[in-house]
């Protein structure tokens, strides 16, 4: 047999691995082969088991709640709520920056960027205000400020959007962009 159909036999027989249960290596001998959910199944007993036992459950759906320092859960940030029908008097008219954030529930990056948020909330408290907006509650809003990746966080001043950072993106990054406008001021 070539190389290359030896390798080719190998990989078809690891991808079915749990059925057949057999494969041949690249030099021709016969292994054992398991995928990793065989390997879960197999038990303690086998050696990787537990990675393995990870591993095939990693796509599954997480928990929606999150748990956050001191051991308070939240659903996606300690950050006030606003929507279509508060967010001229919370956002438009405050007389303070605000940071608003735009995430959704089914969006990963936006509940990494939660606690990120959190804290520059708390090291920016008094001087900018940071609530957080659910684009699938109020995608009016989403499209009226051309959000069309979330995360995304929007600056407002003086009723004005006047810069955003979209993504998951560093502490630094938020903070400069903060400190830029502050600066301003």
């Amino acid at each position: 047999m070539t190389v290359a159909f030896t390798q080719s036999l190998t990989i078809f027989a690891q991808s079915v691995g749990d059925i057949v249960g057999r494969a041949v290596s690249a030099t021709g001998a016969a292994t054992r082969t398991r995928t990793g959910a065989g390997r879960a199944r197999a038990g303690a007993a086998h050696p990787i088991a537990k990675p393995a036992a990870k591993r095939a459950h990693r796509n599954r759906a997480a928990p929606a709640a999150v748990l956050l320092a001191r051991g308070k859960v939240s659903d996606m940030s300690a950050l006030p709520d606003v929507s279509q029908a508060n967010f001229q008097s919370e956002v438009l008219a405050s007389g303070q920056p605000v940071l608003v954030d735009f995430w959704a529930d089914w969006c990963g990056p936006c509940k990494m960027l939660a606690p990120v948020v959190e804290k520059v909330a708390q090291a920016y408290a008094g001087r900018i205000r940071f609530v957080k907006l659910d684009t699938d509650q109020s995608p009016g809003l989403a499209g009226e400020y051309h959000v069309s990746g979330i995360p995304c966080l929007i600056l407002f001043k003086n009723g004005q959007a006047i810069d955003r950072v979209v993504g998951f993106v560093p502490e630094k990054t938020i903070t400069s962009m903060l400190d830029k406008h502050l600066a301003a001021a």
